[in-house]
């Protein structure tokens, strides 16, 4: 699950390297051509996309990552096993529920330094946090959460 999961990651990194080629061949065009007019302005922003995707896709591979992995064996409409694979900003998830979490329902209740010590520490460790839930319908239900 997880390494078909992180070949997505990959997706957003090889996107953003065509898009950052394909607008600095642009730019280079325009400029060698026209010199520094509008639409050389214009091709700015695909640029900086593409730059962002770039960063985004290389930062992810050295990231912690959340998978979610939906197996439904029995059901007879829609897909049945769905994987999600999405990379854990910690750093930025822990600075915003430290400071905003007390707005959050039902966080107030909650000690949001147990939250993130625990995330810290399945990177630390070196294992993943695995939570199996099971379905009792005898639908043959089963959702696995990995986090590592």
């Amino acid at each position: 699950m997880k390494a078909r999961a992180r070949q997505f990651a990959m997706i957003p990194l090889w996107v953003g390297v065509a898009i950052a080629v394909l607008s600095a061949w642009g730019l280079y065009s325009i400029q060698q051509s026209a010199g520094m007019n509008f639409w050389f302005f214009c091709l700015i922003v695909p640029l900086l996309l593409g730059v962002l995707l770039i960063a985004l896709g290389a930062g992810g591979q050295g990231s912690k990552w959340l998978y979610v992995n939906v197996d439904r064996r029995r059901a007879h409409d829609g897909p049945r096993n769905i994987t999600l694979g999405f990379p854990l900003p910690l750093g930025l998830t822990s600075w915003f529920l430290r400071n905003f979490g007390h707005n959050i329902q039902g966080m107030k209740n909650t000690n949001v330094d147990d939250i993130i010590q625990v995330l810290d520490a399945t990177g630390k460790s070196g294992e993943p946090l695995i939570v199996n839930v099971q379905n009792d319908d005898g639908d043959g239900e089963h959702v696995q959460v990995y986090i590592g």
